[in-house]
């Protein structure tokens, strides 16, 4: 099966799925599927990296943050109006990503990792000690976010459920066009051979931060929903731990878009289910469980090859007929860089 029809068959099911599942689950399934669409919000973004542009980050959820915070601190405190607060937050999160890109992106392989994660420890600190982000308490009385009627809270979550997945079924879309355009092509040249890109004159630094600014924006996105969603935050959702689970998302999801769908909710109902088998055994901290259930997961991952653990080939197969994965050969890899080069 081709990777474009793959993807629209992917897409499809998501949608059924968004429509559905508010309805069926009940409403504690239906609030985790809620957060699984913040995940798989951040999670497109992090594969829009990782498998475009080869960058390894783990401080997407500090990006989460500058959202949820620039939406608190605006609206919450100096009583902004909420789009306009939301969208300074995303607007930080990219100019951010920006200043930092073009310093962390000089480094490679594990350099390149720990860049990452020491601006996720710094960004997490600031929110956890700073009097502006509430320290250790938070920020609470964040206005609710309303529109058509309804109001996007934890009181609304099937409409709620409606509102996050369309925008990821959308933000899904964007990105499939966009690595189809021009630019996309560029990509694609840089994930198959970056050298030979940057020789035929693509622009491999420029591309890198521009994908890097818009995996920030969109992680920022899902923290300017988030904060009013709650009404609450505090800097705990927003560590480094939590850039490590997004990772577990993108790899279990073989770094596709329709992927990250499908880790980001694979791995938030394993989260719900390892805290609900926890309160079965006496003393044991369900915390404690899911690290370990990360991690022993992560290991598998890292095991077998990403091409034999692709959650969204197997979706798009059972939906479909039989899916194959995309073998990028060398004549792909040819035509990305011509197309990159024509650009």
């Amino acid at each position: 099966m081709k990777s474009g029809k793959r993807f629209w068959l992917t897409t499809a099911a998501v949608v059924v799925c968004s429509l559905v599942a508010p309805l069926v689950l009940g409403s504690g399934n239906t609030t985790v599927w809620m957060f699984s669409g913040f995940d798989a919000l951040i999670v497109l973004g992090l594969c829009l990296l990782m498998g475009y542009t080869g960058q390894i980050s783990i401080g997407q959820a500090a990006f989460f943050g500058i959202g949820a915070y620039s939406v608190a601190i605006l609206s919450g405190k100096d009583h902004w109006p909420m789009p306009a607060s939301m969208a300074v937050g995303v607007i930080l999160a990219a100019v951010v990503s920006l200043l930092i890109g073009g310093a962390i992106f000089r480094l490679s392989g594990h350099f390149l990792a720990l860049g990452t994660l020491a601006f996720g420890y710094v960004v997490s600190a600031v929110m956890g000690q700073s009097q502006l982000t509430g320290g250790a308490v938070g920020i609470s009385g964040i206005p609710v976010l309303s529109f058509l009627g309804h109001s996007f809270s934890s009181s609304s979550p099937v409409f709620s459920a409606y509102v996050i997945w369309a925008i990821v079924v959308i933000c899904m879309i964007g990105f499939h066009f966009m690595l189809r355009s021009p630019a996309g092509m560029a990509l694609h040249a840089i994930r198959d051979d970056e050298v030979a890109a940057s020789s035929l004159g693509v622009g491999v630094l420029r591309y890198k931060l521009q994908v890097f600014a818009i995996s920030a924006a969109i992680a920022a996105l899902a923290g300017a929903l988030y904060a009013p969603y709650l009404s609450y935050i505090s800097s705990e959702p927003f560590g480094v731990s939590a850039s490590i689970q997004f990772l577990l998302m993108a790899a279990i999801g073989g770094m596709g878009l329709s992927g990250a769908v499908v880790g980001a909710v694979v791995v938030s109902f394993l989260g719900q289910g390892l805290t609900d088998l926890s309160a079965h055994f006496t003393g044991m901290n369900p915390g404690t469980l899911e690290l370990f259930a990360y991690g022993l997961l992560l290991v598998v991952v890292m095991l077998i090859s990403w091409d034999r653990l692709k959650l969204d080939v197997l979706l798009s197969s059972l939906i479909g007929r039989r899916g194959t994965a995309l073998v990028t050969d060398g004549s792909q890899a040819q035509t990305s860089l011509k197309s990159a080069h024509e650009q």
